[in-house]
């Protein structure tokens, strides 16, 4: 995780600016941790955006050992706020920082008997990343020309992202070119060239399929990612290797043009919380390759949506008072 902070004129706090988070847990602390039962506790969550993008649906809920206590105010899901937006970066404005408190009951215990509780809070909340990856197209007459003078030389593509908790990197070669000379008019693809498609869960805790009611999630929706690509030019489309039981194919993301709404898909993380690595092809019309200049450029934009869980944990000491 890499994290940038800075004071800033006009603030109290300062801002905090996180490569791999969206969310983060500031502070979880109770107002006493040694406490004799039927004692009230105050619980306090503090959490701010140091991400990228805005945070949608925050929603906190305890788990642990909170059973066994007594809530004197709801201790179920609860929202924490509708939305949190990010830090401005190069404005020194931080992001929005929210706070949730429960007021519980310490737990009966027999007389002579001390205990240590585990008490939890888990905050979930939707969030989005955007990856931009740029890479270049020759004609077969400038790869030619390059080739005969020993200057055509590929690198690979680098992909930039928003600042969040889960990672997309789609990599390749750049320039791509024509394997034969291409016909203008003709319906076949000019360029085909293989690339591949990661995603990876780089944050503090866990990606859930958007939406997911975090205070009880299904095994199913963990890891779940909705993916959806658009391309300036060109159509890039990747393999999930998932097969519907009723479907004779696998389903494919593929792009739509840069001034459209993506057909997004699901993708699964490994183990729900590593990473996943598919096949992707990007194809190319001789129609759209550009003669006579030296090349195009290309922008892939792919977006992630997902619902995000993080967890803070502390242990609150009570003793029988009999």
């Amino acid at each position: 995780m890499v994290i940038l902070a800075a004071g800033c004129a006009g603030t109290s706090r300062p801002v905090i600016v996180s490569a791999s988070d969206g969310l983060q847990i500031n502070d979880f602390s109770a107002d006493v941790t040694d406490v004799f039962s039927s004692e009230l506790v105050r619980l306090n969550v503090e959490v701010e955006n140091v991400g990228g993008t805005t945070a949608q649906n925050v929603n906190a809920v305890l788990f642990g050992s909170i059973k066994s206590w007594t809530a004197v105010t709801p201790s179920g899901m609860q929202s924490v706020a509708p939305a949190m937006t990010p830090p401005l970066q190069g404005s020194g404005s931080p992001g929005d920082m929210s706070k949730r408190i429960w007021t519980m009951t310490a737990p009966y215990l027999p007389q002579g008997l001390s205990q240590d509780y585990p008490v939890g809070v888990r905050v979930g909340y939707d969030y989005t990343t955007t990856s931009i990856t740029s890479f270049d197209v020759v004609s077969y007459d400038q790869f030619d020309l390059l080739r005969k003078k020993g200057e055509f030389v590929q690198v690979d593509t680098k992909s930039k992202n928003s600042n969040a908790p889960v990672k997309i990197e789609l990599a390749g070669s750049s320039p791509m070119r024509p394997r034969v000379r291409c016909v203008e008019a003709s319906a076949e693809d000019c360029i085909s060239e293989t690339m591949t498609l990661t995603l990876a869960n780089v944050g503090s805790g866990v990606p859930f399929r958007k939406g997911t009611d975090l205070g009880n999630p299904v095994s199913e929706d963990i890891g779940v990612v909705l993916i959806g690509i658009r391309t300036s030019s060109g159509k890039l489309e990747c393999d999930t290797g998932v097969k519907p039981d009723s479907a004779s194919d696998t389903v494919k993301i593929v792009s739509s043009g840069l001034d459209a709404q993506p057909d997004k898909k699901d993708l699964r993380l490994a183990r729900g919380f590593g990473s996943v690595r598919i096949p992707c092809s990007f194809t190319m019309k001789a129609g759209e390759i550009t003669s006579g200049v030296p090349k195009d450029t290309v922008t892939a934009e792919i977006v992630a949506d997902y619902s995000y869980a993080i967890d803070g944990i502390l242990n609150i000491k009570v003793t029988s008072n009999e």
